[in-house]
């Protein structure tokens, strides 16, 4: 399963304003600068946070440049969920990488869960618009 069900998308400390400072509404198109990455245990529990601003991702019309970890730099295509229009999900990563990546865009921030079969931990980035 991409996504476990037990882990929260928890945020971190950020600037108290939600999206823009202007109150704009915040689009998925565009390029993300990442603010901080949470890792989480076997379990789903929370683990430890490191503030972090050297992962990005750019979003163009259909595809997504990811920069984040130790996953190569990657240009693949995303898909939106039909269930839940909030969640992304990019279908070649695992059969290309090993690394299974969803993403939710909610609220003006991008939190992307990077996970592989063989940890017995998960990595969320959260990122935040440029």
């Amino acid at each position: 399963m991409l996504l476990a069900a037990s882990v929260a998308f928890i945020s971190c400390s950020k600037d108290e304003n939600q999206g823009t400072e202007s109150g704009e509404e915040v689009t998925l198109i565009g390029t993300w600068t990442s603010y901080c990455v949470d890792e989480f245990g076997e379990l789903g529990e929370f683990v430890d946070r490191e503030p972090n601003t050297s992962y990005s991702v750019v979003f163009t019309e259909t595809e997504a440049a990811i920069a984040i970890g130790d996953m190569p730099n990657v240009t693949v295509e995303y898909e939106i969920s039909e269930d839940d229009n909030t969640v992304i999900t990019f279908p070649s990563v695992y059969a290309d990488y090993g690394m299974q990546l969803v993403a939710q865009f909610k609220d003006g921030e991008l939190a992307i869960q990077q996970r592989n079969q063989y940890w017995d931990f998960s990595y969320v980035y959260r990122f935040k618009k440029q």
